[in-house]
């Protein structure tokens, strides 16, 4: 597995960079769904995350772009539970949209939350590992106000617990390994004799 490059199941360069930030330590080179280049196929399909769990969300869509691209292939799903909103958004973060939470959030200054990350290897033939992390911290409200920035938005409002920094700014200066990293390294470690 080291030395490997892997399909990463995404077009999002934001959640690319931080797992291949992770998946260097093993020697795993990691490309999105715009790095794959495949004359006379069509272009990726769009799978929904229509699942209940992080883990179902994972799988169906590491199986889906490992059939198309017939490679091994990685995916994620992730989201962000906040305690007072009694987890939400959770497993609908990417459809519950940053202007609701926003709005559900207007009367608070921090919440505590969990970033959770499950994230599949699908190989062809059918073997499949999953592996779900999660990060506790809290979210600071006053950043709510900003807006979305980046194409990591909540990790912009989200504090680790203990820390001073939101996640996002952590992570670029590599300070900090996120629940996406540390599902996708305990991940690899499961792959690599």
């Amino acid at each position: 597995m080291r030395g490997t490059r892997l399909l990463f199941a995404t077009t999002n360069q934001g959640k690319l960079h931080e797992a291949q930030l992770a998946a260097r330590r093993f020697s795993v080179e990691l490309y999105g769904l715009n790095g794959v280049r495949r004359e006379g196929v069509r272009e990726p399909p769009v799978v929904s995350e229509g699942e209940p769990s992080y883990q179902a969300n994972a799988v169906r869509k590491a199986r889906a772009y490992a059939a198309w691209a017939g490679v091994p292939t990685l995916a994620d799903d992730s989201g962000l539970e906040v305690e007072q909103l009694g987890g939400l958004p959770g497993v609908f973060t990417a459809r519950f949209g940053f202007d609701r939470v926003k709005q559900l959030l207007q009367h608070q200054r921090s919440c505590d939350a969990t970033f959770v990350c499950s994230i599949a290897y699908v190989e062809p033939g059918g073997r499949t590992v999953v592996v779900t992390k999660s990060l506790a911290g809290v979210v600071d409200v006053s950043r709510v106000a900003d807006g979305p920035q980046g194409p990591l938005p909540y990790s912009h409002l989200f504090l680790p617990r203990g820390e001073t920094r939101p996640l996002a700014e952590l992570v670029a200066a590599a300070e900090y390994t996120s629940h996406r990293g540390e599902a996708l390294g305990q991940l690899l470690k499961a792959l690599i004799p």
